[in-house]
């Protein structure tokens, strides 16, 4: 029985910053050489150098927010990125893991987001069917939207046209409060 030491990166902008993500990695595979990690990583700047360093620094999976792939989506989301990119990210990833038998990685997408179109619903569907084994076995999560304080879909839930929000904790919050205190999900019209 083999032991290794794990680690998980909960730095949700573990590689916002190109550079700095570039020396962190080599650091990490010089000083804690055989460590296995996982980490969180943007689609923005993710790019074969970026996967390449992380992995030779002990990153064996991680999860990117791709979270859409049509334009319409991505847009409405504000992720500053369009469809082209999501999509070439999701074959980066794949043909990355695809010769490393010991790399796992995983995004999401979030069917049903406030001003999304059949349209949006059936494009995405196409981008599944014809890169089925970009997909299989590695999307990570599909999340039916849920609207959530501080999101971007939060703070422009007017104009995305959510109204008569009602607010869950573990109770229904009441009329008066429902702006005053969060809650961890809305449900609305």
């Amino acid at each position: 029985l083999e032991f290794r030491r794990v680690l998980f990166r909960s730095d949700l902008d573990l590689n916002s910053d190109y550079n700095r993500t570039l020396r962190l990695a080599e650091q990490i595979r010089k000083r804690a050489p055989g460590i296995c990690f996982h980490c969180w990583l943007r689609a923005h700047e993710l790019d074969e150098q970026i996967l390449s360093a992380l992995y030779g620094a002990g990153a064996r999976s991680w999860f990117v927010g791709i979270e859409a792939v049509t334009d319409n989506l991505l847009s409405l989301m504000r992720k500053g990125y369009d469809g082209r990119h999501a999509r070439e990210t999701i074959a980066l990833m794949a043909r990355f893991a695809n010769d490393k038998r010991d790399v796992r990685y995983g995004f999401n997408l979030i069917p049903n987001y406030p001003g999304e179109t059949m349209e949006d619903a059936l494009e995405t569907f196409e981008v599944i069917a014809e890169s089925r084994w970009q997909f299989h076995g590695h999307t990570a999560a599909l999340y039916e939207f849920a609207l959530t304080v501080n999101s971007i879909a939060w703070i422009n839930r007017t104009k995305l046209g959510a109204r008569n929000l009602v607010g869950w904790n573990s109770v229904i919050m009441p009329e008066g409060y429902r702006e005053k205190l969060p809650s961890h999900l809305y449900w609305y019209e």
